[in-house]
Protein backbone atom coordinates (compact mmCIF):
# COMPACT_ATOMS: atom_id res chain seq x y z
CA UNK A 1 0.00 0.00 0.00
CA UNK A 2 0.75 3.25 -0.04
CA UNK A 3 1.46 6.18 2.87
CA UNK A 4 -0.93 9.39 2.06
CA UNK A 5 1.25 11.06 4.84
CA UNK A 6 4.35 11.46 6.57
CA UNK A 7 5.38 10.39 10.37
CA UNK A 8 4.76 7.58 12.11
CA UNK A 9 2.21 5.10 10.70
CA UNK A 10 0.72 1.70 12.25
CA UNK A 11 0.88 -1.48 10.41
CA UNK A 12 -0.78 -4.59 11.55
CA UNK A 13 0.41 -8.24 10.07
CA UNK A 14 -0.98 -10.58 10.17
CA UNK A 15 0.55 -14.66 11.03
CA UNK A 16 -0.12 -18.03 9.21
CA UNK A 17 1.30 -21.02 9.91
CA UNK A 18 1.62 -23.26 13.01
CA UNK A 19 4.48 -23.05 15.48
CA UNK A 20 6.71 -26.65 15.25
CA UNK A 21 8.24 -26.08 18.84
CA UNK A 22 7.53 -23.97 21.71
CA UNK A 23 10.20 -21.27 22.30
CA UNK A 24 11.00 -17.27 22.01
CA UNK A 25 11.27 -16.24 18.00
CA UNK A 26 12.90 -13.24 16.56
CA UNK A 27 11.13 -11.99 13.29
CA UNK A 28 12.72 -9.79 11.05
CA UNK A 29 11.09 -6.84 8.91
CA UNK A 30 12.51 -4.55 6.04
CA UNK A 31 10.73 -1.67 4.84
CA UNK A 32 12.63 -0.05 2.21
CA UNK A 33 16.27 0.39 3.55
CA UNK A 34 15.17 -0.09 7.32
CA UNK A 35 14.82 -3.21 9.10
CA UNK A 36 12.97 -4.17 12.03
CA UNK A 37 12.36 -7.07 14.36
CA UNK A 38 9.88 -8.31 16.84
CA UNK A 39 9.35 -11.69 18.88
CA UNK A 40 6.88 -13.79 19.38
CA UNK A 41 6.42 -16.55 22.10
CA UNK A 42 4.87 -20.21 21.50
CA UNK A 43 3.79 -22.06 24.07
CA UNK A 44 3.98 -25.66 24.14
CA UNK A 45 0.28 -27.18 24.92
CA UNK A 46 -0.27 -29.80 27.13
CA UNK A 47 -1.42 -32.89 25.24
CA UNK A 48 -3.93 -35.37 26.99
CA UNK A 49 -2.35 -38.71 27.67
CA UNK A 50 -5.81 -41.49 27.79
CA UNK A 51 -3.18 -43.79 28.97
CA UNK A 52 -0.74 -42.69 31.13
CA UNK A 53 2.54 -44.84 30.99
CA UNK A 54 5.25 -42.64 33.61
CA UNK A 55 6.94 -44.40 36.17
CA UNK A 56 4.89 -45.22 39.14
CA UNK A 57 1.45 -44.40 37.48
CA UNK A 58 -1.30 -47.04 39.40
CA UNK A 59 -5.13 -47.94 38.55
CA UNK A 60 -6.71 -51.27 39.68
CA UNK A 61 -9.53 -52.93 37.61
CA UNK A 62 -12.47 -54.68 39.35
CA UNK A 63 -13.04 -58.08 37.50
CA UNK A 64 -16.57 -59.49 38.61
CA UNK A 65 -19.26 -58.49 40.81
CA UNK A 66 -17.11 -58.43 43.96
CA UNK A 67 -16.05 -55.16 44.60
CA UNK A 68 -13.18 -56.43 46.67
CA UNK A 69 -11.99 -58.45 43.61
CA UNK A 70 -9.50 -56.26 41.59
CA UNK A 71 -6.48 -56.27 39.76
CA UNK A 72 -3.74 -52.91 40.43
CA UNK A 73 -1.99 -52.40 37.89
CA UNK A 74 1.74 -50.34 38.38
CA UNK A 75 3.89 -48.76 35.38
CA UNK A 76 7.70 -49.71 36.83
CA UNK A 77 10.85 -47.75 36.12
CA UNK A 78 13.06 -50.10 34.15
CA UNK A 79 11.47 -49.70 30.14
CA UNK A 80 12.69 -52.29 27.44
CA UNK A 81 13.29 -52.49 23.44
CA UNK A 82 11.59 -54.84 21.31
CA UNK A 83 12.08 -54.19 17.47
CA UNK A 84 13.54 -50.76 18.23
CA UNK A 85 10.65 -49.52 19.84
CA UNK A 86 11.13 -48.73 23.41
CA UNK A 87 8.14 -50.01 25.85
CA UNK A 88 7.13 -48.84 29.42
CA UNK A 89 6.76 -52.26 31.87
CA UNK A 90 3.59 -52.68 33.38
CA UNK A 91 3.55 -55.30 36.10
CA UNK A 92 -0.02 -56.16 38.28
CA UNK A 93 -0.88 -57.62 41.34
CA UNK A 94 -4.23 -59.55 42.46
CA UNK A 95 -3.91 -59.59 45.94
CA UNK A 96 -3.06 -63.43 45.80
CA UNK A 97 -0.18 -63.51 43.59
CA UNK A 98 3.09 -61.69 44.37
CA UNK A 99 4.04 -58.76 41.40
CA UNK A 100 4.16 -60.05 38.06
CA UNK A 101 4.43 -58.83 34.30
CA UNK A 102 1.52 -57.51 32.60
CA UNK A 103 2.41 -56.34 29.14
CA UNK A 104 4.71 -53.41 27.42
CA UNK A 105 2.86 -50.64 26.47
CA UNK A 106 4.25 -47.41 24.00
CA UNK A 107 2.50 -44.57 22.63
CA UNK A 108 3.55 -42.51 19.06
CA UNK A 109 1.39 -39.52 18.74
CA UNK A 110 -2.39 -40.05 19.02
CA UNK A 111 -1.52 -43.98 18.94
CA UNK A 112 -1.12 -46.30 21.79
CA UNK A 113 0.40 -49.83 21.12
CA UNK A 114 0.86 -53.25 23.11
CA UNK A 115 3.37 -55.31 22.55
CA UNK A 116 1.32 -59.00 23.61
CA UNK A 117 1.63 -62.75 23.53
CA UNK A 118 -1.48 -62.52 20.88
CA UNK A 119 -1.60 -66.25 20.87
CA UNK A 120 -1.66 -66.63 24.77
CA UNK A 121 -4.43 -63.70 24.55
CA UNK A 122 -6.77 -64.92 22.29
CA UNK A 123 -5.96 -68.98 22.97
CA UNK A 124 -4.09 -70.22 20.19
CA UNK A 125 -2.03 -73.57 21.18
CA UNK A 126 1.15 -71.53 20.50
CA UNK A 127 2.78 -68.63 21.87
CA UNK A 128 2.62 -65.26 18.64
CA UNK A 129 3.85 -62.23 19.71
CA UNK A 130 3.06 -58.98 17.55
CA UNK A 131 2.51 -55.14 18.49
CA UNK A 132 -1.48 -53.91 17.67
CA UNK A 133 -2.72 -50.72 18.26
CA UNK A 134 -5.51 -50.51 21.43
CA UNK A 135 -6.49 -46.76 20.76
CA UNK A 136 -6.26 -43.88 18.09
CA UNK A 137 -6.92 -40.81 20.42
CA UNK A 138 -7.19 -38.34 17.10
CA UNK A 139 -10.48 -40.12 15.48
CA UNK A 140 -14.12 -38.96 15.80
CA UNK A 141 -16.90 -41.07 16.46
CA UNK A 142 -17.14 -43.81 13.88
CA UNK A 143 -13.46 -43.71 12.93
CA UNK A 144 -12.13 -47.10 12.94
CA UNK A 145 -8.71 -49.47 12.24
CA UNK A 146 -7.75 -52.86 12.64
CA UNK A 147 -4.99 -54.89 14.20
CA UNK A 148 -2.41 -56.83 11.40
CA UNK A 149 -3.72 -60.25 10.89
CA UNK A 150 -2.53 -63.44 12.81
CA UNK A 151 -2.68 -66.88 12.24
CA UNK A 152 -1.93 -69.89 14.52
CA UNK A 153 -3.37 -74.04 15.20
CA UNK A 154 -6.28 -73.29 17.69
CA UNK A 155 -7.52 -76.71 19.54
CA UNK A 156 -11.06 -76.78 20.91
CA UNK A 157 -12.86 -78.18 23.89
CA UNK A 158 -13.41 -81.10 21.37
CA UNK A 159 -10.04 -82.19 21.06
CA UNK A 160 -10.43 -80.49 17.13
CA UNK A 161 -7.48 -78.67 16.11
CA UNK A 162 -7.53 -76.44 12.86
CA UNK A 163 -5.62 -73.98 11.56
CA UNK A 164 -7.17 -69.71 11.99
CA UNK A 165 -6.57 -66.73 11.01
CA UNK A 166 -7.40 -63.68 13.27
CA UNK A 167 -7.36 -60.13 13.17
CA UNK A 168 -8.85 -57.42 16.04
CA UNK A 169 -11.31 -54.59 14.31
CA UNK A 170 -11.35 -51.35 16.61
CA UNK A 171 -13.87 -48.63 16.26
CA UNK A 172 -14.49 -45.48 18.29
CA UNK A 173 -18.11 -44.82 19.52
CA UNK A 174 -18.08 -41.84 21.55
CA UNK A 175 -15.20 -39.41 21.55
CA UNK A 176 -15.28 -36.95 24.48
CA UNK A 177 -18.43 -37.62 25.94
CA UNK A 178 -19.41 -37.41 29.50
CA UNK A 179 -19.47 -41.32 31.22
CA UNK A 180 -20.56 -42.01 34.68
CA UNK A 181 -19.25 -45.42 36.70
CA UNK A 182 -20.14 -46.24 40.20
CA UNK A 183 -21.36 -42.52 40.81
CA UNK A 184 -18.18 -40.80 39.79
CA UNK A 185 -18.32 -38.56 36.14
CA UNK A 186 -15.53 -38.81 34.10
CA UNK A 187 -15.61 -36.27 31.04
CA UNK A 188 -13.47 -36.04 27.57
CA UNK A 189 -14.02 -39.89 27.68
CA UNK A 190 -13.18 -42.08 24.58
CA UNK A 191 -15.58 -45.08 23.96
CA UNK A 192 -13.50 -48.46 22.11
CA UNK A 193 -15.64 -51.04 20.50
CA UNK A 194 -13.16 -53.97 20.23
CA UNK A 195 -13.92 -57.32 18.24
CA UNK A 196 -12.02 -60.44 17.14
CA UNK A 197 -12.76 -61.55 13.89
CA UNK A 198 -12.19 -65.04 11.85
CA UNK A 199 -10.86 -64.99 8.19
CA UNK A 200 -13.57 -67.32 6.58
CA UNK A 201 -12.88 -67.57 2.87
CA UNK A 202 -12.49 -63.80 1.80
CA UNK A 203 -14.45 -62.45 4.87
CA UNK A 204 -13.93 -61.72 8.60
CA UNK A 205 -16.61 -62.97 10.51
CA UNK A 206 -16.96 -62.78 14.11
Amino acid sequence: GTFTTTGTQTIVLTGSGTPTAAGTNTHTVTGGTGTCTFQSTVTAVAIPDYFPRTAFSNWSYQFDGDPNDSLLILVVTPTRTINGNTYNLFFYNDGLNPLDSFGYYRRAGADYFEWIDMGAYVGLDDPYWMEYTFLKDNLTTGGTWTSAQFAGAFTDQGGTTTNITLRWEFSITGQNIPVTVNATPYTNVIQVKQELRKLVGTSWAL
